[in-house]
């Protein structure tokens, strides 16, 4: 069985050194909450319990992209003095190298959404649009991973 999409960011569990189980984000995103909160040690009951599909490969076959950012990753711009929360609006193809990711700032997206708990990735990028949220864009390598568990 292929997984969901080609090229795609995966995140998994190591089993025993010889196997990893991975579950996909735009099948982690399909569930009821985010699970970009969720600590690595509660992913595999997470996913579970809501019956999200697991695909086991053996550690040699995979590798870590060049960039592995997707829309609903929680950032930070680490040059900055106090970097502030920003979430993942969109990810630009490879070949876009001038502005590879498109981001919103949390703090923003609270404001506007009058403390909305959570967004679904694949509503962000529009709703922030109707928001009239502003966005920006960096390189992938400008950004670095903040997680929130």
């Amino acid at each position: 069985m292929l997984p969901p999409e080609k090229n795609t960011t995966a995140y998994g569990q190591e089993m025993d050194g010889e196997a990893v189980n991975v579950a996909f984000p735009n099948m982690l995103n399909d569930g009821p909450g985010n699970w970009r909160e969720i600590h690595p040690a509660k992913l595999a009951s997470y996913c579970d319990d809501q019956d999200i599909k697991l695909y086991t490969y053996k550690h040699t076959n995979l590798e870590y992209p060049e960039n592995p950012f997707t829309p609903g990753d929680y950032v930070i711009k680490p040059d900055y003095a106090d970097p502030d929360l920003a979430v993942i609006l969109e990810v630009a193809e490879d070949n876009d190298e001038d502005r590879e990711i498109t981001i919103a700032f949390c703090k923003h997206l609270k404001e506007e959404f009058d403390g909305e708990e959570y967004v679904p990735p694949a509503d962000l990028s529009s709703r922030c649009e109707e928001a009239g949220i502003k966005s920006y864009s960096y390189e992938h390598s400008e950004l670095s991973f903040e997680h929130q568990y």
